[in-house]
């Protein structure tokens, strides 16, 4: 009997380990997408180069937007707010930057690290770090 795999299943099994991303843009903040839209990957390769970005329709950046943003609100920018070709060529450039990974402290940054304690008189009137040098 041949087997069969489940893409559906294995693909709903990711998506509940990823939480989708969000931007603002004219004060809404709005929920992406769990998964970046291809669309959106691979216009974004054309915008950024410039032989390439000559070639690009507005209907395609459109396109590509409303499957992030959804259709109703880029037809609202477009409509309501006079929104322009360089500002959606711009949005799809920088929208990639939503489902990128957030950023982890580097080894010894001292982000995330207990800070030293405060030390000073008795009634705490004149606190200095524990590592601060001799003073004057």
């Amino acid at each position: 009997m041949a087997r069969n795999v489940d893409f559906d299943a294995a693909w709903d099994v990711l998506a509940g380990t990823q939480a989708a991303p969000k931007m603002t843009v004219y004060g809404e903040e709005i929920t992406l997408p769990v998964e970046q839209p291809l669309a959106l990957i691979l216009l974004r390769q054309q915008l950024v180069d410039p032989e390439q970005r000559r070639h690009v329709t507005i209907e395609r950046v459109l396109k590509a937007l409303g499957l992030a943003f959804g259709d109703d609100i880029v037809n609202r920018w477009v409509d309501e707010k006079a929104i322009g070709m360089e500002k959606l060529a711009l949005l799809v450039i920088t929208v990639g930057s939503a489902w990128l990974p957030d950023p982890q402290p580097e080894e010894g940054d001292g982000e995330g690290e207990a800070q030293p304690p405060e030390t000073g008189d008795s009634d705490g009137s004149s606190p200095t770090s524990s590592t601060a040098g001799p003073t004057s």
